[in-house]
């Protein structure tokens, strides 16, 4: 046997020894020294895991650098995916004008910032995750203000459809556009969606307005709606007590105002509804005051009309306006039959309706005979017209007079003698039919107005006179 035979026996024998005491021992111990044991051989083991797992992070190329001046050039695939998703977002948000499309380039950037939130503080790439964190988040609240802003805006344009609304209505949608206005101020210039920023607020701006303009409108009348209402309660005290003339104007005038109050409301609006259906109860108010008052004061400006009438008409006979003063008595003699029987102007107004028949009956005779002067001065007109104008004439009642004009007789005779001297017959049959037919109207006209004529000659001598075929 060689001596690393011997000298590995010896080992084997020692070993033997010594676990052969080991053993003895053991039996020896307390249970409680085993189960301590057990405890530090189980920890030790959780510690060489932790250990690993730690040693494993580190060495993913987001978690560690292998030297300063490689850092960047590690791959990590967060910030890679996060990049991408950031891309994708900006793109989407910028080509969808919708909130259904700005949802989903929010989704992308909530992932892209968890995506860049595993990037832990001792990694190389942390610095240029948390420029890429600042940068989405601020993106991120971006979209998220203007997918608030358009849903307040679609909740006020939904609100606002089927018009007319009350005025808490009107204000909760005015609301609505301030918020949405409010929202969009708070995104940056740099927002993926600044275009649509810009628009959105010239928009909701518009709606604002138009807003804020119907609510004035529906504010304004509700002013008049309170305002009418207020008067025809006036009105209901006054017309309970109202017993005089005046008491009923009163009462008459104050329902009318209240009545155009309510007709002033502007048609399609809330309030409008409520005063059309004011008006028709306002309306029968103001017909019952009319009728009350109606009764005496149509009698007094019935009879007060009547009188200034019959003045007007002694007037313009006595300046022979025939015409105005027929018709003037026959508008006196009208109103003074209109005064009501049960009105106070009713008696003193019969003995007015006998005067005024005598009298229009007078001014109709007189007028008659005016407008046959009238028309014999227009036929006398015609029928002396000339060149050179053949007579004057002077006409009344009892007479007509007519004189030849010298230069008139004068050009006969010198037509008379050259158509005599040349023969010219023609000439004298046409002289001939003319005098006969200025004789012939000359009779006419006598005739018509039933009037006597003279005629004269240029030297102012009666050359003939016709008295009017009674028959």
């Amino acid at each position: 046997m060689s001596l690393t035979g011997n000298h590995l026996l010896r080992q084997q024998k020692v070993l033997a020894k010594t676990d052969s005491r080991s053993r003895v021992r053991q039996k020896s111990r307390p249970p409680q020294y085993k189960l301590e044991l057990l405890l530090l051989v189980a920890g030790m083991g959780i510690s060489i895991v932790s250990f690993l797992g730690a040693f494993y992070a580190l060495t993913r190329p987001c978690a560690i650098a292998l030297r300063a001046r490689y850092a960047n050039e590690g791959r990590c695939v967060p910030i890679e995916t996060a990049s991408e998703l950031i891309s994708s977002a900006a793109a989407t948000a910028e080509s969808e004008k919708n909130t259904a499309g700005l949802k989903l380039a929010l989704e992308k950037l909530v992932t892209a910032t968890q995506d860049l939130e595993k990037i832990p503080l001792w990694s190389g790439h942390h610095a240029r995750a948390q420029q890429m964190l600042e940068s989405n988040q601020r993106q991120a609240q971006n979209l998220d203000l203007m997918v608030r802003a358009m849903d307040k805006a679609m909740s006020a344009a939904i609100m606002s459809q089927d018009p007319p609304h009350p005025v808490e209505k009107w204000q909760e949608m005015k609301l609505l556009w301030q918020q949405a206005l409010s929202l969009l101020s708070i995104i940056t210039p740099d927002s993926y969606v600044q275009e649509l920023r810009l628009k959105k607020i010239q928009e909701y701006g518009a709606n604002l307005m138009a807003i804020s303009k119907r609510l004035k409108l529906e504010k304004e009348a509700q002013i008049q709606l309170e305002a009418a209402k207020e008067l025809a309660s006036i009105t209901l005290a006054r017309q309970g007590i109202a017993q005089t003339l005046e008491n009923w104007i009163l009462v008459q005038a104050t329902w009318s105002e209240a009545v155009n109050k309510l007709s002033a409301v502007n048609k399609g609006i809330m309030a409008a509804l409520e005063a059309q259906q004011l008006w028709v109860a306002y309306q029968s108010g103001l017909a019952s005051a009319r009728d009350r008052q109606t009764r005496e004061e149509f009698s007094a400006t019935t009879y007060q009309e009547a009188l200034r009438l019959a003045k007007q008409a002694k007037s313009f006979s006595e300046q022979q306006e025939y015409a105005q003063a027929v018709s003037n008595w026959r508008l006196a003699l009208t109103y003074a039959q209109q005064v009501p029987k049960d009105s106070f102007h009713y008696p003193v107004a019969q003995p007015l309706i006998s005067s005024y028949s005598a009298s229009l009956a007078a001014a109709e005779v007189k007028l008659r005979v005016a407008l046959v002067l009238k028309t014999a001065r227009a036929h006398l007109s015609r029928a002396c017209a000339g060149i050179p104008t053949i007579c004057e004439y002077n006409v009344t009642e009892n007479l007509i007079t007519v004189q030849l004009k010298p230069e008139y007789v004068r050009a006969v005779k010198e037509t008379f003698i050259t158509a005599g001297n040349r023969g010219d017959y023609d000439t004298l049959v046409n002289m001939d039919e003319h005098m006969g037919s200025l004789r012939a109207a000359l009779q006419a006209i006598s005739d018509n107005a039933d009037i006597p004529l003279e005629l004269y000659d240029q030297y102012g001598q009666l050359k003939g006179s016709y008295v009017p075929n009674i028959s």
